[in-house]
């Protein structure tokens, strides 16, 4: 598998491909309240911090505010420059945060094609990458937690999630893995998924980020 700072750099080229003046103002309903610019901003702002070592505060509403702030009316054109040149010049910082960074901008960069109505990507390797990140995740939050095990079956294989020999299982594909876990499905979409048998223990429990108040078509 190609490291970390090589597929972070395919998928912010492929949001540069994407982004421009004429779509910086457009609202992204996976992020309420965000543009474009604001995904960008906060794509900048999050690598920016990783590389001075502010990680201490992440995911928080303050955290992520304050890098639209240090954005200020800069276009978005300067902010996808800035951002370029950062992770060009420091690949150490993926030494550390690599897996985090990474999950965190193809995330955003599914966010962004949402908000353009493009679902091109979804098959690409690091989608399953990303998903894979986000179960590890909560797999060790389960079992920390005593949440019984699970089952999900993708396309082509079978993970267990929390614990060994689930009884529940749930059909859902590496890409909506990754919308889901990061927050950006609802629980009446959750729960519309193939379930084998009753939801209602990891209803709850599927979201590393989450879940929405209401439903997102993508």
């Amino acid at each position: 598998m190609p490291s970390y700072h090589v597929l972070y750099q395919q998928s912010m080229g492929r949001m540069q491909a994407l982004v421009n003046n004429s779509n910086a103002d457009l609202a992204v309903p996976a992020c309420p309240g965000w543009t474009v610019r604001d995904v960008v901003a906060h794509l900048l702002g999050v690598f920016a911090d990783a590389g001075a070592g502010r990680m201490d505060e992440a995911v928080s509403d303050d955290w992520s505010a304050n890098h639209l702030a240090r954005a200020g009316e800069r276009s978005v054109g300067d902010l996808m420059a800035e951002w370029h040149t950062r992770v060009m010049t420091r690949p150490d910082v993926f030494e550390r945060y690599g897996a985090v960074l990474l999950a965190d901008t193809v995330t955003h960069e599914f966010d962004i094609r949402g908000a353009l109505g493009n679902t091109q990507s979804r098959d690409l390797h690091v989608v399953r990458t990303v998903a894979l990140f986000y179960l590890e995740a909560l797999d060790h939050v389960w079992r920390g937690e005593g949440i019984q095990p699970l089952r999900i079956l993708t396309e082509e294989t079978a993970l267990d999630i929390g614990g060994d020999d689930p009884q529940v299982t749930v059909e859902i594909g590496w890409w909506e893995i990754g919308r889901l876990t990061s927050g950006r499905r609802s629980l009446k979409q959750v729960r519309a998924l193939t379930w084998s048998g009753n939801c209602s223990p990891w209803i709850d429990h599927l979201y590393v980020f989450g879940p929405r108040d209401e439903p997102l078509v993508e």
